[in-house]
């Protein structure tokens, strides 16, 4: 019988979309990076806005594995979870508001406040998204939902894109984020209604292990493929390392100005979409392992392309660099995702993935190791420690058992 995608299929799909929509206002990696910049000249709080997007998706999704453990229902807890992260997003709005009014120490404060509610509240809602995800998309349509979720984000992503282009065109000021802030608060707004309306299978329909919740954790740890899939994990976070400062290489070094910045992000998002199909193909052939080694041998070309730039005095290679980001990313989220999908049993599946995040929290400090090299040695070392890195990602990928010999 083929599998056909129903109303859970098309809501989860509405959020996602939304979701791409709505994170490209609040880009750490552009958008939050410019703002930043125009209350302070710290590479390290610029790059902070990122940090604290890995640590919230990392540290809180082992309390929240332990916590949900046995618990049936996970809609509601995905809703909340979601509405007051999201909903904290205001914060920023006030910020924006808030600029030449009050000091620039309190503008900083107030925006990384609600970034860090955000951030947090978003890392526990996608565990229990993605447990979610394995219990109502049939195992026949994940890839199909991970390439539609690439697309069509990706398209509303474009769309935001040039939202941020026009923002970021001519002379910068803090009141122009606010317009950016508010679309992208609304399309949240709309997201959380999506989850709200997901109705899941009957209670009983969920197995679980019988023995305490650190003996189990025991289980998993000493299991060699959650190491292996920890560290393919945190080496293709590496990412982090220099993305966040590429767009400052940009204005600052490459002279590019206000309009080539906002297509900066419409170029990410579009690699993203462009790629979607292209890892949707990948993963149906030749499994998620494949979409993991592949993306991360991105993250060696990444770093190359800005130092040419740089070289060339040409803005089209930065472009080139923020296309294969949005490529890199969409490969590595979709691909981990649905490895773990396909290797893990739905008994052990929230916690293997509280662990393995968990785990996976060195990936916070990439950001702010990446801006400390950055103002020791500048964009050379910044680069160069970047490409190395993505090397190390790709050995690690191809490191990866495949599904078939994977034994928990």
């Amino acid at each position: 019988m083929v599998a056909r995608p129903d109303r859970n299929f098309l809501l989860l799909l509405g959020d996602a979309g939304l979701f791409s929509l709505a994170i490209v206002c609040f880009d750490p990696s552009v958008v939050l990076s410019v703002f930043m910049a125009q209350f302070t000249t710290s590479p390290l709080l610029i790059g902070a806005p990122a940090a604290i997007r890995l640590a919230g998706l990392y540290l809180p999704q082992l309390p929240a594995a332990i916590g949900l453990r046995r618990v049936q229902h996970i809609v509601p807890f995905f809703f909340w979870q979601a509405a007051i992260g999201r909903g904290a997003l205001l914060g920023m709005i006030a910020a924006a508001l808030l600029a030449g009014h009050v000091p620039a120490e309190v503008i900083v404060a107030v925006m990384l406040a609600a970034w860090l509610v955000f951030s947090f509240t978003e890392g526990a809602a996608t565990l229990a998204w993605l447990d979610l995800l394995g219990e109502v998309i049939h195992i026949r349509l994940r890839a199909t939902y991970f390439g539609s979720m690439g697309v069509l984000g990706g398209i509303l992503a474009v769309g935001a894109g040039l939202g941020v282009r026009a923002a970021l065109t001519g002379e910068i000021t803090p009141r122009a984020f606010i317009p950016l802030f508010g679309w992208g608060f609304f399309a949240f707004v709309l997201s959380v209604i999506c989850i709200g309306l997901i109705r899941e299978n009957q209670p009983n329909r969920r197995a679980t292990r019988d023995e305490p919740a650190f003996r189990h954790m025991a289980v998993l740890l000493r299991a060699s493929h959650l190491q292996r899939i920890s560290l393919a994990q945190i080496l293709a976070g590496s990412i982090q390392f220099g993305l966040p400062f590429y767009a400052l290489f940009a204005r600052d070094t490459i002279g590019l100005g206000g309009e080539w910045l906002g297509g900066l992000i419409v170029a990410q998002t579009l690699g993203a979409s462009i790629a979607g199909l292209v890892w949707a193909r990948v993963a149906g052939r030749h499994g998620a392992r494949s979409v993991v080694f592949l993306s991360s041998a991105m993250l060696v070309v990444i770093p190359l392309c800005c130092w040419a730039a740089e070289r060339l005095g040409g803005g089209a290679l930065v472009l080139a660099a923020f296309f294969l980001a949005g490529a890199a990313r969409g490969g590595s989220q979709a691909g981990f995702w649905q490895y773990i999908l396909d290797v893990v049993p739905p008994a052990d599946r929230r916690m293997f993935m509280g662990l393995a995040n968990t785990v996976n929290a060195p990936t916070l400090l990439m950001p702010l190791v990446g801006g400390g090299l950055l103002a020791w040695g500048g964009y050379p070392w910044l680069f160069g420690g970047t490409a190395v890195l993505g090397l190390a990602a790709t050995m690690a990928g191809l490191w990866l058992p495949k599904p078939a010999t994977v034994s928990l």
